[in-house]
């Protein structure tokens, strides 16, 4: 079995987004402590990275980035993504180790070739989704956000909880539910989450469109985007 994992983080001009989910989720699932490591592997990064911490049992920590393009969410726009449903033949897809994805994607790559240009959507047997293979995913009902339980299937997001946080501040309800195929059709809106983008709006899924971002997602979206500002603050 390969126990390899890795966590993934945004990095703007050395300040690590989000560092303390990140770190307390990689410490759950490996016990390492990785703080020291991650704010040395980020304090030499300039501009937008992504950075990839992989860990190897029983306590190695590697580090690995790439320079990307600076996130539509900070400035004011959105990524817009297409997602095409992939039923998985078993129960759940081997797309995390406790808490942290595996660092073995082959399975998950072969989905992403099949489904392109568009991003595959992971559904069960029944038809509820789960998480794409590389974010988590929320609907729209009204003033409520509704996303799949954290029942084992699906990546306890960073991202996905600070969201979860952030809409309670809102006073908006969200919801952890079974979430069929069918009850997002009939949503007001759709979005993914994920630690190098925050907030994509989903602007079709199968045959379902939905031609404008909902105020909801859009307050979501500016609240998400001040609160990465403040960390890019000096302390």
């Amino acid at each position: 079995m390969d126990d390899r994992v890795f966590e993934t983080l945004l990095v703007i001009d050395g300040a690590p987004i989000e560092a303390a989910g990140h770190i307390k989720r990689l410490k759950s699932t490996t016990g390492v402590d990785a703080a020291d490591f991650i704010r040395k592997a980020a304090a030499n990064l300039h501009g937008y990275n992504r950075l990839r911490i992989d860990f190897t049992p029983p306590k190695s920590l590697t580090a690995t980035h790439t320079s990307i393009e600076a996130p539509s969410l900070l400035q004011g726009e959105f990524t817009h993504f297409k997602l095409v449903s992939k039923q998985l033949k078993g129960q759940r897809l081997n797309t995390g180790h406790g808490s942290n994805k595996i660092a073995k994607r082959q399975e998950l790559e072969a989905l992403e070739a099949q489904a392109a240009p568009a991003v595959p959507l992971l559904v069960d047997g029944s038809n509820n989704i789960l998480e794409t293979t590389r974010h988590n995913v929320f609907i729209v009902e009204g003033e409520s956000l509704v996303t799949p339980p954290l029942d084992g299937r699906i990546l306890p997001g960073v991202t996905r909880q600070v969201v979860i946080s952030e809409a309670q501040k809102l006073g908006l309800v969200c919801r952890e539910d079974l979430l069929p195929l069918k009850r997002a059709k009939a949503a007001s809106g759709m979005f993914l989450t994920s630690a190098s983008i925050g907030i994509g709006w989903v602007e079709q899924c199968n045959d379902t469109r939905w031609p404008d971002i909902t105020p909801v997602i859009r307050s979501l979206h500016k609240a998400l985007a001040k609160r990465w500002r403040t960390d890019l603050k000096p302390a």
